[in-house]
């Protein structure tokens, strides 16, 4: 199965390399593969709106992928909130 993957950075001196080789390997655990990485350079989590991340929902409701993989990092005060 072919999936997609969302990945995204805060500010412009981070960078997402270590996000698609972590996807990569975990899609390949589950015999997957990532075709298209959305990618978000630079811009903050706060913000609803994000180029990439409006693409990937675009592209979902037009059927264009069957999965998306992502990840999650928390924050002390998220984690919190979750537990």
């Amino acid at each position: 199965m072919k999936s997609v993957a969302y990945i995204r950075v805060s500010t412009t001196d981070q960078h997402l390399e270590n996000q698609k080789i972590y996807l990569n390997r975990e899609a390949e655990r589950s015999d997957d593969s990532i075709s298209h990485f959305y990618e978000d350079h630079g811009i903050s989590g706060v913000k609803s709106s994000r180029p990439s991340l409006n693409q990937l929902f675009d592209d979902a409701r037009k059927n264009k992928f069957e999965d998306c993989m992502f990840t999650i990092f928390l924050d002390f005060q998220d984690q919190l909130n979750i537990y």
